[in-house]
């Protein structure tokens, strides 16, 4: 196996938003052995209890349920019915057709889904929602000029290096930080974008815009921050395949760029072409794109310096970001889930 310093590698792949099996092997295998149940990706097969464990798992998760808010990994149409695995075709996708590999990639992801409950997420309060969203900014704008979600994060922004601080006053442990993705991602696919007659064919798959305002190089060296960076590339990866549609990085330093061009090698033609960096001095094609893509209605809920209309040093740092209708939704959905429980939104202690 090869083995790399990959910090550089690992805040690239966070930044872009890169799905771990969009990059050419070697660098696959750097991000995805730092997980255990990468060794079933990996480990060059699956064994007969490997396929016990995985018909155990396929019986106990149902493709229907009468709770609300109650979702599986399985959805109508995503090729699992007619698969004699039951194997998604995204998996099938993320392996390039090789079964062995799609059944280990499923096996480890209905085992996290069993372990942390991810098909009761949506149904479970959240009163730490706006804390999270203080701490790292990351909002849904609406719909693009394709029709996909766009969801917008400013990762060096917020709490930046602080991130970890924060959230140890706040008592929030890392790997609830890191299933605030998970959360958002079961939300889009199964309440904001679900299967639906006209879709349910097609793998649904979002649009990302990676605001890179605030990043800077000295961020490499703070260890527990990239641990952070780490198991929320492996999530993203392992358990959300094949669900980028197009990413743009705005804002983007001259440095992470020639960072990039190191990257762009390890990685297919048919990725970089869903990837497109705008640098930070080149604001009129910045906004040309963001208006290409997105569509002129979504530009009213983009910080002005995303735009290129504001030279104010201290407006390009703020954390304010516009709220869309799509994103008021979700606050709205978040507030009932608490009601129900009679319980309040938490509030971020600095």
């Amino acid at each position: 196996m090869i083995r790399l310093n990959s910090s550089l590698l690992l805040l690239c792949i966070c930044a872009i938003g890169i799905p771990a099996e969009e990059a050419s092997s070697p660098l696959a295998e750097v991000v995805l052995t730092h997980r255990d149940n990468a060794l079933l990706i990996h480990g060059g097969g699956v064994s007969e209890n490997d396929n016990k464990e995985l018909s155990a798992l396929v019986n106990t998760t149902s493709l229907t349920t009468t709770k609300p808010y109650h979702f599986s990994l399985y959805q109508p149409g995503d090729g699992s019915e007619n698969d004699p695995d039951k194997i998604p075709k995204r998996f099938l996708s993320m392996q390039k057709g090789n079964r062995v590999a799609a059944k280990a990639a499923l096996q480890a992801t209905l085992q996290w889904r069993k372990e942390h409950d991810i098909d009761t997420i949506l149904q479970r309060p959240r009163p730490n929602f706006d804390i999270y969203k203080s701490m790292l900014v990351h909002v849904f704008l609406g719909r693009d000029t394709a029709g996909k979600v766009v969801f917008l994060q400013r990762p060096a922004l917020g709490s930046g290096v602080r991130l970890l601080e924060l959230a140890e006053k706040n008592e929030i442990p890392l790997p609830e930080m890191v299933l605030e993705y998970a959360f958002m991602m079961e939300y889009l696919f199964n309440v904001l974008d679900p299967p639906t007659p006209d879709n349910n064919h097609d793998i649904r798959t979002l649009t990302t815009v990676i605001d890179m305002t605030g990043l800077t190089f000295s961020m490499l060296r703070h260890r527990n921050l990239l641990s952070f960076v780490k198991e929320f590339v492996v999530m993203q990866s392992v358990h959300y395949p094949q669900r980028a549609y197009k990413t743009l990085l705005v804002n983007a330093p001259s440095w992470f760029e020639k960072l990039y061009q190191f990257f762009t090698p390890m990685l297919r033609e048919s990725t970089k072409a869903k990837i497109e960096i705008l640098g930070r001095g080149s604001p009129e094609r910045q906004k040309q794109v963001l208006t290409e893509v997105l569509g002129e209605d979504l530009l009213q809920y983009l910080p002005d310096d995303m735009l290129g209309s504001s030279d104010d040093e201290e407006s390009q740092e703020s954390t304010t970001v516009p709220v869309s209708p799509m994103e008021q939704e979700l606050r709205e959905f978040v507030l009932a889930r608490l009601q129900e429980e009679g319980m309040e939104m938490n509030v971020l202690v600095e």
